[in-house]
């Protein structure tokens, strides 16, 4: 060993073993130790989607509570976003008709998620948030997969072989208290007319065309006429259906019979 080198080696071990160095190396370890405080803000709070459109944008040249510095709620909007929503009579004179409706219309609904992959999982996140709805029931036949893992964010390792529907309801419903969520593992066709016509509004996130033939077509069966052969608007359950594959997707809204 060169003369050079154990030099180097001796100083090294002369600046580990001092009292300065040990007291340099516990102030680092305690600079990079995790802070142990807590948010101030409720799990409600964090998981409504009027925090998500209040938070300052972290682009300097923007502005507004969007990162694009478009959005700017009116008074209807931040009521109806507001993680509480209950609704005072004091209170009610906030709300313009139109609001108010839509409000009330969404608390009394009662929604059907078909599909709990990787676009269930976004409708149940966006259903959630919305904190408007109070009721959803998913329907799924899969199981998990470990290929899942990557998009279908309300999954975990522990969940592989489990029914999508039971634990993407029980993930959200322990996230979001304020939503109750029921789930089917099972197929579409198991359910008949009536169960169908227990819902207000459908959302679809089906994978295979087959199952969007079946389900079109209970949907336009559950579409009464009047004696002029017009529809009956309260028998019109609209289907919102959405699709993907790969980086391509595609929704619409299906008012059956119209």
């Amino acid at each position: 060993m060169s003369s050079t080198v154990r030099q180097k080696r001796d100083a090294s071990e002369m600046m580990t073993s001092s009292p300065a160095a040990a007291a340099t190396t516990s102030q680092g370890r305690a600079a990079h130790k995790p802070s142990s405080s807590k948010s101030s803000l409720s799990s409600r709070q964090r998981g409504s989607l009027a925090t998500l459109l209040s938070r300052p944008s972290p682009f300097a040249n923007e502005s507004g509570s969007l990162p694009i510095g478009e959005f700017e709620p009116s008074v209807g909007n931040t009521y109806a976003l507001n993680y509480d929503m209950e609704v005072d009579e004091s209170e009610q004179g906030i709300l313009n008709g139109e609001a108010e409706g839509a409000v009330k219309l969404m608390k009394e609904a009662a929604i059907l998620v078909i599909g709990a992959g990787g676009l269930g999982c976004e409708i149940l996140k966006d259903l959630a948030m919305s904190c408007l709805v109070r009721r959803v029931v998913v329907m799924d036949l899969d199981t998990i997969d470990v290929t899942n893992l990557n998009r279908q964010f309300l999954f975990r390792q522990s969940d592989v072989g489990k029914s999508k529907a039971e634990v993407a309801a029980s993930f959200i419903q322990n996230r979001c208290p304020w939503l109750q969520v029921e789930f089917y593992h099972g197929k579409i066709q198991d359910k008949d007319a009536q169960f169908y016509r227990l819902f207000n509004v459908v959302i679809s996130g089906l994978d295979n065309i087959e199952a969007r033939r079946w389900l079109n077509g209970m949907m336009h069966s559950l579409v009464q006429f009047d004696d002029d052969g017009d529809p009956l608007p309260e028998t019109i359950i609209p289907l919102i259906d959405g699709g993907t594959e790969g980086f391509s997707g595609q929704a619409r809204l299906i008012l059956p019979r119209i």
